[in-house]
């Protein structure tokens, strides 16, 4: 008899967090490092526009925009609902290569709220994961979005023992 394996979300991270990564504030890295890695994506398609990253942070909620690439439903199921699938394995130079980068938001935040707008013309989705290894994805009207700018914003609302970690002043000096 064949089986998958299962993965226990809580614990994968509490790996990381204890083995991979060198605090909770990697976070921030890989949120840039997506967020470059998104714009190179968008440049490859040959698309004009001027690159953007932008942190707003207020009140233990922090918000991270970028307008690369977006991501499309499939790329939701394939890349961000399977840990250690990437979508920078190719002949782009990637900084993220290994599928668990978003991982690190959970470090901080119990949940992720993901919405974005493929420039490969997809309707827009919004996709909430939540460290229980369970998410949401809806699309389109549905996610009650209506066409806006190509991109991602993806928002992390702060764990009561991780506030300190998503401070404006601290989110600042760690994306410096």
């Amino acid at each position: 008899m064949t089986r998958s394996f299962a993965v226990d979300l809580r614990g994968l991270i509490d790996l990381l967090s204890e083995h991979l990564y060198a605090g909770p504030e990697v976070y921030v890295r890989e949120l840039m490092q997506n967020g470059v890695d998104a714009i190179r994506a968008r440049t490859d398609l040959g698309d004009t526009f001027s690159p953007a990253l932008t942190f707003d942070v207020q009140e233990g909620r922090l918000t991270f925009t970028d307008n690369g690439v977006g991501l499309s439903p499939d790329d939701i199921h394939t890349f961000l609902a399977t840990i250690g699938r990437s979508s920078k394995r190719g002949s782009v130079e990637f900084i993220g290569q290994f599928g668990i980068g978003l991982l690190a938001c959970f470090l901080v935040s119990e949940e992720i709220e993901l919405v974005s707008r493929s420039a490969r013309g997809t309707p827009p989705v919004r996709w909430v994961g939540r460290a229980d290894g369970s998410y949401t994805l809806l699309t389109g009207e549905d996610a009650g979005l209506s066409d806006g700018p190509v991109g991602t914003q993806i928002t992390l609302r702060a764990r009561p023992d991780r506030a300190a970690f998503l401070l404006p002043d601290r989110v600042a000096a760690w994306a410096a």
